[in-house]
């Protein structure tokens, strides 16, 4: 590894510019959605309107399944490291079709 990288100046000039670009001073927050205070108020409104609120016990919903990030990258690479395992995605996709 070198120890110092070697810059070209109309690289750094232009990086510069695209950081200067891309950053603002101002963020417009008007851009952004709070789904977990826009749920809250849904709930809110539903609960004054006189409806039946009803909680999903957060154990049984599928939507917080966890997946180890490593063992899905290890596997797409065993997968497509392997030729057999392209023969028999490629003979799937066709059938499907």
């Amino acid at each position: 590894m070198p120890s110092e990288a070697q810059i070209n100046s109309d690289q750094l000039q232009l990086a510069q510019q695209l950081i200067k670009n891309l950053s603002s001073s101002k963020t417009d927050e008007s851009q952004f959605i709070n789904v977990g205070q826009v749920r809250m108020e849904s709930l809110i409104q539903s609960k004054i309107s006189g409806q039946e609120v009803i909680q999903i016990d957060s154990e049984k919903n599928e939507s917080h399944h966890i997946i180890d990030l490593m063992e899905a990258l290890q596997m797409s690479i065993t997968l497509l490291s392997n030729p057999s395992t392209k023969k028999n995605k490629q003979k799937k996709k066709e059938s499907a079709s």
